[in-house]
Formats: C-alpha cells, sequence, structure tokens
C-alpha cells in the first residue's frame, strides 16, 4: 500500500491561503481584544483546513504496480498495453506460485516477488514515456519535412533577393536539423522496444522458473529461480537506465 499526496502545488497553494486568512483572523481578533474569538479559535481553524486540504488531495494506493500499469495502459498503444498485459500475468503467475500451498521458501520468494514488481514498474513507466516521445516524433513528420525542406531550396535557388534567399536556406536547416533529431529519436524508440520486449520475456521466464519450482518442491533445483531473480534485476537495471536517458533526451 502506498499513501500519495497528490496536485503539490494546488494543496501548497490552498495551505497558504488559509493560513493567511486565519493568520489575519487572529491578528484582528487579538488587536480587538474580543472574547468570542479569540486568537486560539484561528489558529485551531487554520490547524483544521489545512488537513482537510492534505485529506483531500491523499490518494490511498493499494498496489502501486497495477496502479501504475493501469496509467501506463490508457496512455500507450496497443502494442504497449499487450506487453503490460503479459507482464502483469507473469507477475500474476510469480506471485501464485509464492503463496501456493507447499510453494517457495519465504526468502526465495520475497525475492522472486519484489524482483518481479519492481521490473514491472520500472516496464510501465518505460511504456508509458516511449509511447510520448513516439508521439512527438510522429508529429515531428520527418517525410514531410523532407518535402518542405527541398521546397524551401527550390524557392533559395529561385530568388534574386539575397535577404530572402537567406531566410530560406536558414528555414530550410532549421527544418533539416529537426529532422536529423526525429531520426535520431526514432533509433531511441526501437531500442526502448527491445528493451520492452526483453524484460517482458525476462518476467514470462521468471514465472515459468517459479512454477516449477514450486510444483517440484524440493526436487527443484533452486539454481533457476536464482538465475531468474538476477535476470529480473539485470532488466530492472536496464530499464532504469532508459528512463534516465529518456529524462536527459527530454532535457535536450
Amino acid at each position: 500500500m502506498r499513501i500519495k499526496l497528490e496536485d503539490h502545488g494546488r494543496f501548497q497553494r490552498g495551505a497558504l491561503h488559509v493560513v493567511v486568512a486565519c493568520s489575519l483572523a487572529a491578528c484582528v481578533a487579538a488587536l480587538v481584544g474580543s472574547d468570542r474569538f479569540p486568537p486560539a479559535v484561528a489558529v485551531l481553524a487554520a490547524a483544521v483546513a489545512t488537513l482537510a486540504l492534505a485529506l483531500g488531495h491523499v490518494r490511498v494506493v493499494l498496489d502501486p504496480v497495477a496502479n501504475a500499469v493501469a496509467r501506463a495502459s490508457t496512455e500507450t498503444d496497443g502494442e504497449g498495453r499487450g506487453l503490460l498485459a503479459r507482464a502483469v500475468r507473469a507477475r500474476e503467475g510469480i506471485a501464485r506460485s509464492v503463496h501456493a500451498e507447499g510453494g517457495l521458501p519465504s526468502s526465495e520468494g520475497r525475492a522472486v516477488v519484489a524482483a518481479a514488481a519492481q521490473a514491472t514498474l520500472a516496464l510501465a513507466e518505460v511504456s508509458r514515456r516511449r509511447y510520448r516521445l513516439a508521439e512527438r516524433v510522429r508529429l515531428a513528420s520527418p517525410g514531410e519535412m523532407a518535402g518542405n525542406i527541398d521546397a524551401l531550396e527550390r524557392r533559395a535557388a529561385a530568388t534574386s533577393d539575397a535577404p530572402a534567399r537567406e531566410a530560406y536556406a536558414r528555414a530550410a536547416g532549421a527544418l533539416r536539423e529537426r529532422m536529423i533529431r526525429a531520426t535520431a529519436l526514432e533509433a531511441v524508440i526501437e531500442r526502448l522496444d527491445a528493451r520492452l520486449h526483453a524484460a517482458v520475456a525476462e518476467l514470462e521466464g521468471a514465472a515459468l522458473a517459479a512454477g516449477t519450482r514450486a510444483e517440484l518442491g524440493s526436487a527443484g533445483a533452486p539454481a533457476a529461480l536464482s538465475t531468474a531473480c538476477d535476470r529480473l534485476h539485470a532488466a530492472n537495471a536496464d530499464l532504469g537506465a532508459e528512463c534516465e536517458a529518456l529524462a536527459e533526451v527530454a532535457a535536450l
């Protein structure tokens, strides 16, 4: 379970307004000297109002992983939703294997469940960012820009006015730079797709290893589950690195 305070800016502005209003009321009450409305009442009202604002912006998330996947599913495309659904099924399979009667030992079970949760969270975050990046690249329309660049260069060559020719050349250069950047981002998206598919495959492999280990009991080789857990950690690290890379790309 996770408790989140949403819309921090709105909460902070509301709390500031409440504190200022109640402080003003307390100041007025102190100057007037009213027995019916002492300053302590204004201070108490400020505390109650601030607490009410906080409770109004608090949201309790029972399953942070399911919540992250649900948010990502609403922001991604059909292929992304398919990958997320596969990841959810694999994570649920791991949880069933761990909590089933005669399932995995507690230490192994906790390790693989935690690794699966972390990988699924990272996968949901990368899916959301990947889709947003793909939308920006789609809006850039590299194919259309190539035609616009050719048209601008033809107009620059056809005009006899030097300032107009220079302006056309600057416009063509700006579009060419934008097209190069969009092409580079397409390569980033392709790499993200590969990472997402690999992470889902690792989750499904871990689910198979956990299920096999739970069914075979002590006869099952624990090395397979340990390897699957290590690979989940590696997949999570890869997705985390991609998130950091995306943040750097967005800052450029």
